[in-house]
């Protein structure tokens, strides 16, 4: 079957843990590979798609599709198969698979097969992912029992656009994953943000008590740098405003902001010259008393 060029859907896999598996044992993982590699070609040409075998690299799988909806019965085909498979139990198989519609040109080298291969990168085994790209052409074709769920907006090593990511559902295979792998899932031992303070000035003016939360935030320490959800907080009883109404003066709690007073200070006494200090003194202490 000749390649398709033009408008295409990518299929990239590969599996999860392979190295770790090859250092386990590596005669059950090699009959496993073998396993694994008849699957993956079987149900890729199947559904009309083509596996470019000088793309891949280890166990990876490079598949293009003429059609959006043969790539992506054939990645539900794949992981059903896989999952019902019985596989070493010292070397488990477990396939991650992406899929991404765009152009492709006589080389299949370009900006769309990068982009898939970043999404790949934040699957899990087992998970089959889909882009905003291919879930619009595929929304009304999708393959029985099948369905898309949304996992947002998500960053992508290297490239500069994010990418609206979809998991491919289905009863046959495992719901529940980790979080994806992307830029937007750093580690970091700070308290889950609570609030947007973006766009708020509506909602914290009228009530101080409407952010108040059971959960509190660091106010000392590293883990305090950068925290920007303090105007978001009540603002403590003991703060008072003074206002002057005819003449007399009249005290109200202010939920927004305090009124801080400045500290008195000594004002500072002028310097003397050395000299000056040794004329002006009394003559009483001009000379130590003696006992004597």
């Amino acid at each position: 079957m000749a390649v398709p060029t033009g408008n295409v859907t990518f299929l990239l896999t590969d599996i999860e843990g392979s190295t770790r598996n090859w250092e386990t044992s590596e005669s059950d993982m090699r009959a496993a590979l073998i396993r694994h590699d008849e699957l993956l070609a079987r149900h890729i040409r199947e559904h009309g798609g083509a596996v470019l075998t000088e793309r891949g690299e280890g166990d990876s799988f490079f598949a293009v599709f003429p059609m959006a909806s043969g790539a992506v019965a054939a990645g539900l085909a794949i992981q059903l198969a896989i999952g019902s498979e019985p596989w070493p139990e010292r070397t488990p198989i477990k396939v991650r698979a992406a899929l991404h519609t765009g152009e492709a040109g006589q080389d299949h080298r370009g900006p769309d097969v990068n982009r898939c291969a970043r999404l790949r990168a934040l699957a899990h085994g087992g998970q089959v992912l889909v882009s905003a790209t291919t879930a619009a052409l595929v929304r009304g074709g999708l393959p029985d029992g099948a369905s898309l769920q949304d996992l947002g907006r998500h960053r992508l090593r290297d490239l500069t656009i994010p990418e609206r990511v979809f998991q491919l559902d289905h009863p046959g295979l495992p719901s529940s994953f980790p979080p994806l792998a992307s830029l937007d899932a750093f580690r970091h031992n700070l308290p889950v943000q609570l609030t947007s303070f973006v766009g708020r000035r509506p909602t914290w003016r009228p009530s101080p008590t409407s952010c108040t939360s059971t959960a509190s935030s660091p106010s000392s320490g590293p883990a305090a740098l950068g925290r920007r959800d303090w105007p978001c907080r009540p603002a403590p009883t003991s703060w008072r405003t003074s206002a002057t109404v005819s003449g007399s003066s009249i005290s109200r709690r202010s939920p927004t902001r305090p009124s801080f007073r400045r500290p008195w200070r000594r004002p500072p006494v002028p310097a003397r010259s050395r000299v000056e200090h040794w004329r002006t003194r009394s003559p009483s202490t001009s000379r130590r008393t003696r006992p004597w």
